[in-house]
C-alpha cells in the first residue's frame, strides 16, 4: 500500500486505486457517500492540518498530494504544458553557475552545502590583493556579541547559522562573513565579476524553512573582513508554479557569467521549466512564465554599486 492510500484511510476511506489523492477525492465525492461523510466527518480536523500542521500530525491530504504523481489518463499519456521539460529533468540539485565560452558553458568551482552539512571546505579563492587563498563554512550559532545581520531568512534553528571563514596563503583571516540558510543549504561560487583581481561570491541558498519548499535565492557579495558588502542579487532563482495539485511545476534559473567579458561582468540568468504531466498552472503565472521564457541579466551600476536588471 503507498503513502497516498495511507492519507486517504487517515479519513476512514478504503480506496485501491489512488495514486494523487487531491483529485481523486474531488471525483469521488461526486459519486461516493462514503467519502462525502468522511470529508463532512472530518472537516475540521482537515482544516487544522491545512493551516498548521502540527509536529506529529499524520500524513494529510496536502503532503500525500505533493509526494504522488498526477494519474494517467486513459491511453496512460498526458502533455506536458507547452515549453515544460519533464518534472524530474529539473531539478533544485546539481551546480547553479556555469562558465560560459561562446555556446558551451561549464559548472564553475563551487562550495556546495546542499545536503545541509555542518561543515564543508575548503575551496580556492582569490584575494584582493591577487594571491590564492581559501574558504570554508561552518554552522555555529550566532553570538550575542556578533554581528549577523542581515536577517533575511526564516531560519529559526540554530543549524541554520553559518559562518563563511576565508583565510589567505599564510593562513591569517581574511574575512569572516554570516550567512543564513534555512535547512543549512546553500551553494557558495567565488568568480571575479567587479574591480581589482579578487573574486566576489555568488550565493544561492534556500532563504527560509516553508512547505511546500519555497525555492532559492541569489546573493552576490564583495568579501570583506566582518560585513559583506552586499553587491545586489534575486529574490528568487527557483521556485515552484502555483498549480493543481500542489507542487507539480517548478523553475531554476542558471546563473552564467562570461569570464572573458571585461569587468563588470555581467550575470547572465536562463530559467529551465518542469511539469509533471497534465499538471493544471493557474493562468495568472502566464506573465512570470513568458518573462523566464524570454531571459534576462544582472548589470552592475557604478552609482548605485549594485547589480539590477537591464
Amino acid at each position: 500500500m503507498g503513502r497516498c492510500q495511507i492519507a486517504l484511510l487517515g479519513l476512514g476511506v478504503h480506496i485501491q486505486y489512488v495514486k494523487c489523492p487531491a483529485l481523486a477525492l474531488l471525483r469521488l465525492a461526486d459519486r461516493n457517500p462514503q467519502v462525502i461523510e468522511a470529508l463532512r466527518n472530518r472537516r475540521d480536523q482537515m482544516l487544522f492540518r491545512l493551516s498548521y500542521p502540527g509536529p506529529r500530525a499524520v500524513l494529510g491530504i496536502v503532503v500525500a498530494a505533493h509526494l504522488c504523481m498526477v494519474p494517467a489518463s486513459a491511453d496512460g499519456q498526458q502533455p506536458l504544458s507547452t515549453g515544460f521539460r519533464p518534472f524530474d529533468q529539473v531539478t533544485w540539485d546539481g551546480p547553479w553557475a556555469f562558465g560560459i565560452v561562446g555556446a558551451a558553458r561549464q559548472p564553475l568551482p563551487a562550495l556546495d552545502n546542499s545536503r545541509g552539512e555542518l561543515t564543508k571546505g575548503p575551496i580556492r579563492v582569490r584575494l584582493d590583493d591577487g594571491s590564492s587563498g581559501t574558504l570554508r563554512v561552518e554552522s555555529k550559532p550566532c553570538g550575542p556579541s556578533e554581528d549577523c545581520a542581515p536577517f533575511d531568512c526564516g531560519c529559526p534553528l540554530e543549524r541554520d547559522s553559518y559562518w563563511i571563514m576565508v583565510t589567505g596563503a599564510d593562513d591569517r583571516s581574511v574575512a569572516r562573513l554570516h550567512l543564513w540558510a534555512a535547512y543549512g543549504k546553500f551553494q557558495i561560487v567565488p568568480v571575479d565579476l567587479v574591480d581589482g583581481p579578487g573574486d566576489e561570491l555568488l550565493i544561492v541558498r534556500v532563504p527560509a524553512h516553508s512547505s511546500p519548499p519555497i525555492g532559492y535565492d541569489l546573493k552576490i557579495w564583495k568579501i570583506a573582513p566582518k560585513t559583506p558588502i552586499d553587491l545586489g542579487g534575486r529574490e528568487s532563482v527557483a521556485n515552484l508554479f502555483v498549480t493543481r495539485p500542489l507542487g507539480c511545476a517548478r523553475w531554476r534559473t542558471d546563473v552564467l557569467i562570461d569570464q572573458t567579458e571585461a569587468k563588470p561582468r555581467s550575470v547572465g540568468l536562463r530559467t529551465e521549466l518542469g511539469s509533471l504531466p497534465g499538471c493544471s498552472i493557474d493562468p495568472e503565472e502566464a506573465g512570470p512564465i513568458a518573462e523566464m521564457r524570454r531571459g534576462y541579466s544582472l548589470y552592475f551600476d557604478p552609482e548605485r554599486g549594485k547589480y539590477m536588471i537591464r
